[in-house]
């Protein structure tokens, strides 16, 4: 597992030395937007819905913040069940912006790693005895995601992320739309 992570950050390093080429985004664009999600660890699976806001340091380099809801689920065997409920309340990411492609009419594609960190809280209720339990984890960002960008004004976004939040870890996958503030 070391290796593979390794390889790809090497690889990264290497896409992002070689090109010369300017992103879409441009330097001082600000961007706002939703998403769908969906959280996924060993033993619970939740869709959730997010807002996103990103600020473009350079043409390549973008600050992103991002909050994310996600619906409580029943899990466990048996009766009682427990309910879990997710809220990652704060995620900031730094995104190193890859031109892919750019196309007429002001459309384009880029890539991009992601590395950065947030806070994600937890609720557990178990119905039958009402007993009520939260917790905030704080940990690591780290992934990758995809600009098409539709118009001057709006992007349509996919992205992958693995929150690193000790023995809550998760992969969330979203995908969204941000307009041009």
């Amino acid at each position: 597992m070391k290796n593979i992570f390794k390889t790809a950050v090497m690889a990264i390093a290497m896409v992002m030395i070689s090109l010369g080429s300017s992103a879409q985004a441009r330097k001082g664009d600000v961007y706002l937007g939703g998403n769908l999600a969906v959280g996924v660890s060993k033993s619970v699976q939740n869709p959730g819905i997010g807002a996103k806001l990103t600020y473009n340091v350079t043409d390549h380099l973008r600050l992103a913040g991002s909050s994310t809801w996600f619906m409580p689920m029943e899990y466990g065997k048996g009766n009682p069940k427990a309910k879990l409920g997710m809220w990652d309340y704060f995620s900031a990411d730094v995104h190193w912006l890859i031109p892919v492609w750019k196309g007429n009419f002001n459309r384009a594609l880029s890539i991009y790693p992601l590395v950065g960190g947030g806070a994600m809280n937890f609720t557990q209720e178990v119905k039958a005895s009402c007993d009520k339990s939260s917790a905030t984890d704080f940990g690591f960002n780290a992934g990758g995601g995809m600009d098409w960008t539709v118009s001057s004004c709006v992007i349509l976004n996919g992205e992958a992320k693995y929150l690193l939040r000790g023995k809550r870890d998760r992969i969330v996958l979203s995908l969204g739309v941000m307009f041009k503030l």
